[in-house]
């Protein structure tokens, strides 16, 4: 399959749009993407896109997903504290691990735990 340089172009864009709908869950990836080596094309989409992240709120799912972790953490009842444990054997990258592990580790350091 030859693809001319416009196509090419065009499929890179496309993927640029859809890596900014998932920049969220993706950061920890796209940071560590940076950290190697990567072409300069690469390497220019990956910081428009975090740079792009900055300041924003975070979306509807990030907050959803953030406000669950909260709620089981607030009940700190034993069967919220092993639903924290089973998100937080999840992807390390993902930010709903990362939340989980930090709200057992609160948990833990509660008196009377």
């Amino acid at each position: 399959m030859d693809l001319s340089a416009s196509e090419l172009f065009k499929q890179r864009e496309q993927a640029t749009r859809e890596l900014k709908e998932f920049a969220e869950d993706a950061e920890f990836l796209l940071r560590g993407v940076l950290a190697r080596e990567a072409s300069a094309e690469v390497r220019r989409r990956i910081e428009l896109i975090l740079q792009g992240m900055q300041g924003e709120p975070p979306s509807a799912e990030t907050l959803q997903v953030m406000r669950a972790v909260e709620t089981l953490e607030r009940a700190a009842t034993a069967e919220s504290k092993r639903a924290l444990q089973r998100v937080s054997d999840g992807p390390a990258e993902a930010r709903v691990t990362r939340e989980a592990k930090a709200a057992l580790e609160r948990l833990g350091r509660r008196p009377g735990k």
